[in-house]
């Protein structure tokens, strides 16, 4: 299977300064985000900081949790677009 243009492709360290970002536009800590996608926080910090890739499964949990879809998450545009704040109830 022929790969995909490199221009087309985020590496692990883009995709986890994008996860970040879009993270913290939320309000969010690793924490409630892993939470959110059943997973433990180091999950979070290690796709962060571009030293772990994440599967299929996880980018869709990931996109739910951010209420973004996979392409808004993984598209190689400069920014993807911001999702409404979150609204915490409690």
């Amino acid at each position: 299977m022929p790969k995909p243009p490199k221009h087309v492709v985020l590496s692990k360290i883009e995709l986890g300064t994008r996860l970040r970002a879009i993270r913290l536009q939320h309000g969010l800590t690793q924490e409630e985000l892993a939470r959110t996608m059943g997973t433990h926080f180091t999950t979070i910090s290690a796709v962060e900081r571009g030293v772990r890739a994440l599967t299929l499964q996880q980018v869709a949990k990931l996109a739910g949790a951010l209420r973004l879809s996979s392409d808004d998450l993984l598209s190689p545009r400069q920014h993807a677009r911001p999702a409404p704040p979150s609204r915490r109830e409690g």
